[in-house]
């Protein structure tokens, strides 16, 4: 974390405000006392919606229009008097681009961009995790298409995704052919621009957890299963706490060796075999686990105890859930499972004394839809517009900006 005067009344600016995660910080940060403001570069949003923000600030996307972004971004911390930036998102990369050059009073609540750029690197991350003593498949990165097609075509049973990638797009499962024609059709490229990894499958069963540390000390963790999501892998949107000592470990001896400050989020996979659990990912930022954490200030304690779910609460998006969700589990032998975590879930944007960012989502909806046609992508790759990061140098011009 980047210190500021801790001294003076907190005044946050909650980036990535589009998303569920988002909208959670500001209502925790708004019970506990603290100024809220929202931020994204959407015209909707939800915590900008919530009548726990101040106001919401719609800057230019950082992806596309880094040297506005930066103009504005700075702009905004002194217009506010911002005291803390909580990045939830992928924009946390382009904030913490901001930090390394202009190094603003404010305390940005993430990591260096260089730590950053090793969490997020499929091929990066798991050779930290090696350093460290932690478990994560074999994993090996590849430049070149030929050598990539040559490597896939020689195993039966491996999981291969782009360095930088997220929500599991572009992520393919191969489990017991060698037959390589289906990624010659998809004609992807592979250069030192467009890196891919090929890791060593591993059967079992998918675990997901969120973590917040502050220099180095677990301040709070949820571990979760991950039964209902977009796709085969992708993004969850029902979310049970579970207990799991090794995941807890894990966490513990990770921001323990980094001296972590902010949120960490991992995926797992539970090894059927021999019972161990590997790291598979590393999301440097928020992610769903938040929502099924107590609603008590963690962020501020100094007590050493980790703040933990109770076993077996849970959330979920429910307007995912009642749509996607119930398409794929309306046969007999799920529909009973799909109805039960249905009923055991609480909504986690619903919230009766701030109704606005539960009917905002159909506005948000709709411009991510309108996103994807324009752009020509999926409509989940369309949630991350403006502020995906793959890893390339971010450039603000230093000399066309003021501070």
């Amino acid at each position: 974390m980047h210190n500021a005067n801790a001294m003076h009344k907190r005044v946050y600016l909650v980036t990535g405000a589009r998303a569920p995660v988002a909208l959670d910080w500001a209502r925790r940060l708004r019970t506990e006392g603290s100024q809220v403001y929202a931020a994204d570069c959407l015209h909707n949003s939800l915590a900008g919606a919530s009548a726990s923000t101040n106001a919401y600030i719609q800057l230019p996307p950082p992806a596309t229009k880094p040297c506005e972004f930066a103009k504005a971004a700075l702009a905004c911390l002194k217009q506010f008097s911002i005291t803390h930036v909580l990045p939830t998102c992928e924009e946390v990369y382009y904030w913490a681009a901001l930090w390394q050059i202009y190094k603003p009073e404010a305390t940005l609540v993430a990591p260096s961009l260089e730590a950053l750029r090793t969490y997020h690197s499929k091929f990066l991350f798991p050779k930290l995790l090696a350093k460290i003593g932690l478990n994560s498949p074999q994993t090996r990165i590849f430049y070149n298409k030929q050598e990539l097609e040559l490597a896939i075509g020689q195993q039966k049973r491996y999981v291969l995704k782009p360095e930088f990638s997220r929500f599991a797009t572009k992520v393919f499962v191969q489990n017991g052919q060698r037959d390589i024609s289906w990624f010659l059709k998809k004609n992807y490229s592979v250069d030192n621009q467009n890196t891919w990894v090929v890791q060593d499958f591993i059967e079992g069963t998918h675990f997901c957890s969120y973590a917040f540390a502050t220099e180095g000390q677990l301040k709070a963790l949820a571990v979760y299963e991950a039964r209902y999501r977009t796709g085969e892998n992708g993004a969850c949107y029902h979310f049970e706490a579970v207990k799991e000592p090794q995941i807890k470990e894990f966490n513990e001896k990770f921001v323990r060796h980094e001296n972590f400050t902010g949120q960490v989020a991992f995926d797992f996979i539970k090894d059927e075999q021999n019972g161990f659990f590997y790291a598979i990912e590393c999301n440097p930022r928020a992610t769903s686990g938040l929502h099924l954490l107590p609603k008590v200030p963690f962020w501020h304690s100094d007590h050493g105890i980790t703040v933990e779910p109770e076993k077996g609460r849970a959330a979920m998006l429910s307007a995912v859930m009642l749509t996607d969700g119930l398409k794929k589990n309306y046969v007999p032998q799920r529909l009973g499972s799909w109805f039960k975590a249905f009923q055991k879930a609480q909504d986690i944007v619903w919230l009766k004394a701030d109704p606005k960012p539960y009917w905002i989502q159909a506005g948000l909806m709709w411009e991510f839809y309108q996103l994807a046609r324009t752009q020509k992508t999926s409509l989940l790759e369309a949630t991350t517009t403006g502020i995906a990061w793959a890893g390339e140098e971010i450039h603000f011009a230093p000399n066309k900006l003021e501070r």
